[in-house]
């Protein structure tokens, strides 16, 4: 399965960025609207466990979600759902 919107390296570059922040700062989660212009804004949630930031986009609109997993500074696709 792939997820329903693909990451492009831009994005994966500035959540990397918004995670070593959360982490200066010693916040475990984090949310932020993806180009809030677009009629089909995309919501991205990002949790912090013991050892890896969780990370899903929701695509309001369309009800998708994908889920993702950082660790060690990669990015791992774990499933898509439709909500």
């Amino acid at each position: 399965m792939k997820p329903y919107w693909d990451l492009d390296e831009l994005t994966i570059k500035r959540i990397l960025g918004i995670i070593e922040k959360c982490e200066e700062l010693e916040l475990e989660n984090a949310c932020f609207i993806y180009n809030p212009k677009l009629k089909n804004e995309v919501k991205f949630y990002m949790v912090k466990y013991d050892h890896h930031w969780n990370l899903t986009v929701i695509q309001n609109l369309e009800k998708k979600s994908d889920i993702y997993k950082f660790k060690d500074r990669s990015l791992t696709f774990e499933y898509s759902q439709h909500n």
